[in-house]
């Protein structure tokens, strides 16, 4: 398939949805970046104001809740995991990341008698290590 056959696809696509449904029935997200204002200029041409990217949904907000409710940013945040009783995380596959110390607190925790309470949409290592595990479906 070549470039223009993909494009001529895609705007026939979009042409119909905006038809059917309207264009506030687009959404554009980007991971955001460099490139975050010309996927937004995308996004407003097709007549949608639904662009979203990355940095509203994770990093930025959980680092902005931190500051403001514990007068530190996420990065700056100690979690006292290892000492902690119960351990309850949504969504967070903390043992698929490479945050090595945290994970040995975690596993320390659980040696040590603690719960860890897990809820995902899939099952993970970490569900695998939970105490209860709930599926959710989205």
């Amino acid at each position: 398939m070549s470039w223009h056959t993909a494009y001529d696809y895609i705007t026939d696509k979009l042409k119909k949805i905006k038809k059917e449904y309207g264009p506030e029935s687009i959404v554009v997200s980007s991971r955001g970046g460099p490139w975050q204002n010309k996927y937004k200029t995308f996004c407003h041409a097709l007549g949608s104001p639904n662009y979203t990217n990355h940095d509203c949904t994770c990093g930025s907000n959980t680092h902005h809740a931190s500051l403001s409710i514990n007068g530190v940013g996420r990065k700056d945040f100690v979690y006292d995991i290892k000492n902690s009783n119960h351990l309850v995380l949504f969504g967070r596959n903390m043992f698929a990341s490479l945050r090595i110390a945290e994970n040995l607190q975690t596993l320390d925790m659980l040696d040590n008698g603690g719960k860890l309470t897990y809820v995902d949409v899939r099952q993970t290592m970490t569900g695998l290590k939970a105490t209860r595990f709930f599926q959710v479906r989205p």
